[in-house]
């Protein structure tokens, strides 16, 4: 018998004075301040018994413990903080703010950091000189800050034992975390510029906004020897900067006062973003999957080249020049290739709403594109028998089967199979023969409804009933023909057995008496 429990405890208190006045009817001041505190904690036991006596149900019936086990931790977060606004004729907007947050997750000495932001707005709209008639509101926005962020686990600065070290019946503590009495947040300096607009009486609306945020003092588990019984130890190591556009639009193609009840309406948003690593310890720069250097994007794939299927002989090859001149069909002389990077260059959706009468339907679509996903268990899955045969791993997929080499002059991309052939070992297939481009755009829901009329509802009593029919990921195309699944991935491109999302198909009425 297992008995497991868990206690979470967890309160925040939260004070805050506020100030808000209008004076004049020109000049808005907005004001607030507050003192915030908040503490966590997590108590869990699991022990396991035999022998449970007739009619227990608790652990203290069983006679013999088999295990017993346990955990404790707990955080907490105190701040304090100031923000006030003021507005000149809705026309020009400032605001600011200020905080300082201790967080018991960082070395003693360095819990405390002080953070603050700044914001402009200027509605260009209501100047005088302003005389474009079909644009309603036309703002000019830009912040700009400094951040921090504590996500780390609970004591990571501290120098940590666990329990379960146990010999000769007695019981044990062993290092189970190294300290770092340095450690402290992590620093981002945020910036945004953007312009909102509203056009022809609210019928066009959208917003552009390009983005830049530097973090530094990057929080990050940093390798080291492992003679003591530690692998890591956590670190503040590392800059990078990521820059971005995002851009919306939303607009009422067809009105219903113009269509006799018939209403269109778009909606779309696309975001393009880079990120650059600015500084990198030697520590970091070398991965099995990614190349992390100065100058390049965090998720940059790195792995040994994959040159394909020599057509004569049906072995795969692989690159052992970085300018891919050069193949072998060994393995071991293979070399790492840079190649593109995990996150997209762009993605985006696209809604469109459509309503007459009673009816209404909507779809959304949506699209990524530009990045390069990794199958983690590809060489489990998509074997070329290398590594033997079994029930539960080492097969290959029927689409892999019908593309595999069968004769000589047959140009493919999957190797014949060998039967615990010498052309790799498992290893080996940490390779680009797995990686494929992710681009793809999916239909991802689809959505028709009708209200019901009122005058048929009142005899039953019933105020309000909508009959429907949904389908979520009904479709999905993608770019790279070698990949047959589904391919959305984290933002690490790595697939790692994730299984496919579902294509549901939803029938329902709902009704309000």
């Amino acid at each position: 018998m297992t008995n497991y429990t868990q206690d979470i405890t967890n309160w925040v208190a939260t004070n805050i004075l506020r100030y808000k006045r209008t004076f004049k009817d020109i000049h808005a001041v907005e004001a607030f301040a507050g003192y915030e505190a908040q503490s966590r904690g997590d108590l869990e036991t699991n022990v396991t018994v035999n022998g449970i006596a007739p009619g227990t149900s608790t652990p203290a019936g069983g006679s013999l413990i088999e295990s017993a086990t346990g955990t404790a931790t707990g955080f907490k977060l105190l701040s304090k903080f100031l923000n006030g606004s003021y507005a000149f004729r809705d026309r020009y907007f400032v605001s600011g703010s200020i905080r300082e947050d201790a967080s018991s997750r960082f070395a003693k000495n360095f819990r405390s950091a002080t953070f603050w932001s700044a914001g402009f707005g200027w509605n260009i709209a209501n100047e005088n000189f302003f005389k474009v008639r079909s644009i309603t509101e036309l703002k000019l926005r830009a912040s700009y800050g400094y951040t921090g962020n504590q996500g780390i686990d609970n004591f990571e600065s501290q120098g940590l034992y666990s329990a379960g070290g146990d010999y000769n019946q007695s019981s044990g503590l062993i290092l189970s975390q190294l300290a770092n009495d340095n450690l402290t947040w992590e620093k981002n300096r945020p910036f945004n510029i953007g312009l909102d607009f509203v056009a022809w009486k609210g019928r066009f609306t959208g917003s552009l906004e390009w983005y830049s945020r530097e973090s530094s003092n990057l929080l990050r588990s940093q390798p080291v020897p492992s003679t003591n019984g530690v692998t890591s130890v956590t670190v503040n190591n590392g800059a990078m900067k990521n820059t971005g556009i995002e851009a919306t639009v939303s607009m009422v193609l067809v009105s219903p006062t113009k269509s006799r009840g018939f209403k269109w309406t778009t909606d779309m948003n696309i975001t393009s973003y880079r990120n650059e690593i600015t500084q990198i310890d030697s520590n970091f720069s070398n991965n099995a999957n990614y190349l992390r250097r100065v100058g390049t994007n965090y998720y940059t794939h790195y792995q040994r080249g994959y040159a394909g299927v020599d057509p004569l002989t049906g072995e795969a090859l692989w690159y052992t020049s970085s300018d891919k001149e050069q193949t072998s069909n060994n393995f071991t002389q293979a070399v790492r290739i840079r190649y593109g990077s995990a996150l997209p260059r762009f993605y985006g959706g696209m809604s469109h709403s459509f309503s007459y009468m009673n009816f209404r339907l909507s779809v959304h679509l949506f699209v990524n594109w530009g990045n390069f996903i990794y199958d983690d268990y590809g060489y489990l899955q998509k074997t070329d028998a290398n590594l033997g045969f079994s029930d539960q791993s080492n097969g290959i997929s029927r689409y892999d089967y019908a593309r595999r080499w069968t004769t000589p002059g047959q140009i493919t991309n999957v190797p014949k199979p060998v039967f615990l052939g010498s052309q790799s070992s498992a290893a080996s297939y940490e390779s680009t023969r797995f990686l494929y481009d992710g681009s793809y755009i999916r239909l991802r829901d689809v959505n028709l409804s009708y209200n019901i009329p009122k005058k048929w509802l009142a005899r039953y009593k019933i105020n309000t009933a909508r009959a429907y029919v949904r389908g979520q990921n009904l479709y999905t195309w993608v770019k790279d023909k070698g990949y047959n699944t589904d391919p959305e991935a984290g933002i690490d491109g790595v697939l790692s057995q994730k299984p496919p999302v579902f294509n549901t198909v939803l029938f329902g009425i709902e009704f309000t008496l």
